[in-house]
């Protein structure tokens, strides 16, 4: 029998999300790197029974609108946003966390939306 067991609550929708990182070094081609860290917690969620959908939003790079797109399409009951505080990351993720603390890209769905606001971290 396998260690990992079947979740006991209802599977949740979690997206990680890789942010845009907006210097140079990210934009050589060839030298993006796959969100390992994301892709680490993202396995043993999927293992557990939860469905997880990675968004890489470094590749295109996609903006902030364009990531709350994405996000109204799929809305998840969480986000993991993964930010190791990379200098060039860091105003990106501040207003991602801004717009979904808003919860706009949710307003079609109020019960989503009031779970989103309670699992986002306030910014010191």
């Amino acid at each position: 029998m396998s260690d990992m067991q079947a979740p006991t609550s209802p599977a949740l929708k979690i997206a990680p999300l890789n942010p845009p990182h907006r210097a140079i070094g990210s934009r050589v081609p060839g030298e993006l790197l796959p969100p390992l860290g994301l892709l680490m917690v993202g396995g043993p969620l999927i293992d557990a029974g939860h469905h997880v959908r990675l968004i890489n939003a470094d590749i295109a790079p996609m903006s902030v609108v364009e990531i709350l797109a994405d996000l109204r399409r799929n809305v998840p009951d969480a986000l993991l946003i993964g930010h190791s505080g990379s200098t060039s990351a860091h105003p990106v993720v501040l207003e991602i966390c801004a717009a979904v603390r808003s919860s706009a890209y949710a307003a079609n769905s109020p019960r989503t939306a009031r779970a989103m606001r309670a699992r986002v971290l306030s910014s010191p």
